[in-house]
């Protein structure tokens, strides 16, 4: 079984801002204030990023249930949604291939196509702006009739399909189910424009684990990139994660136990999961872990890849014959 894992390194051949870009992006937001500020740079100097920033004004509006520290915490998010609708805002300019070809080998469609699933750690509408609407042409052949985000519903009575980008939509509490014969896109940490009953549905900060467990339709989520990944024919592609979530560090630890194997796309290379230096045991024990499952590895950007480079492209594709 083939599975996909992406983290912001597989958006930012597209424009998304990685971490440290996100930091400098907020510092010039004028919306932000003093304490936010403040804020942001406490964690940046103690090593975090602005995850950390919006779980500890969370943490504070929870704490006091005040009017001032829930409106700041509400500001803080407002802010950060914002930066997400700027890059959406960017992918609805660009198109999804790197080269203007007819050989469906470098189309990165295609590839994607291969995936018996495609889980991500991020929260922005890139594949759903970008590589979504392939399926409507056809242009899957016959492998997959569409694409599905399981459990979430639009808002907007009349729109289309769910993969429109604009509108907020509602995860469902109950009642998940895979469409057949659709490739599922599992949004492990929720996305910027959906919703629940509590809020926005964009899982930050220190306590993610606890987060998902909160949030019905992720907890789902979670336990099917568990079910996907703990068997020894998996075979686990990621691309642009930067191992630093715990509880996926600890799944993929777990998996490399039961046999799965791993190919990375990083531009660190095989360093990436480096974590030796880490305070926390279970990410310290990835390098070991990991390593002798680790089948392929390329440091180079998927532009890269999928434009010109055909040599790195032959090491990419191999996956697939593993």
């Amino acid at each position: 079984m083939y599975i996909l894992l992406t983290g912001a390194g597989f958006s930012r051949n597209w424009g998304c801002w990685l971490a440290d870009e996100v930091f400098e992006c907020l510092l010039a937001d004028k919306q932000l204030t003093v304490p936010m500020r403040t804020q942001l740079w406490r964690d940046k100097n103690s090593g975090g990023n602005y995850e950390h920033t919006i779980q500890a004004f969370r943490d504070e509006a929870k704490r006091h249930k005040d009017p001032f520290h829930q409106k700041q915490y509400r500001d803080f998010l407002g802010i950060l949604l914002g930066m997400f609708n700027a890059m959406k805002g960017s992918y609805s300019q660009q198109g999804f291939q790197f080269e203007n070809t007819d050989d469906n080998r470098f189309q990165i469609t295609h590839f994607l196509y291969a995936f018996e699933a495609i889980f991500t750690l991020n929260q922005d509408t890139l594949l759903e702006q970008r590589y979504h609407s392939e399926f409507f042409f056809g242009r899957s052949g016959t492998r997959w009739k569409d694409w599905d985000m399981p459990g979430i519903i639009s808002t907007q009575p009349g729109t289309p399909h769910i993969f429109d980008a604009v509108t907020l939509k509602n995860v469902a509490e109950s009642g998940f189910s895979l469409k057949p014969q659709s490739q599922p896109y599992f949004k492990l940490h929720g996305s910027h424009n959906w919703a629940s009953k509590n809020g926005v549905v964009l899982i930050t900060g220190g306590n993610k684990a606890s987060d998902i467990g909160d949030v019905p339709l992720l907890d789902w989520y979670f336990g099917k990139f568990r079910e996907a990944i703990m068997t020894p024919t998996a075979r686990v592609m990621i691309i642009g994660y930067s191992f630093r979530d715990i509880h996926i560090n600890k799944l993929l630890i777990e998996a490399a136990k039961k046999g799965a194997k791993f190919f990375i796309i990083d531009i660190q290379g095989i360093d990436v999961i480096d974590q030796r230096a880490s305070l926390d045991p279970s990410t310290k024990q990835l390098w070991d872990a990991l390593g002798p499952n680790v089948i392929g590895v390329s440091r180079r950007l998927l532009s890269s890849t999928f434009g010109e480079d055909h040599i790195e492209h032959v090491k990419v594709m191999s996956f697939f014959q593993s």
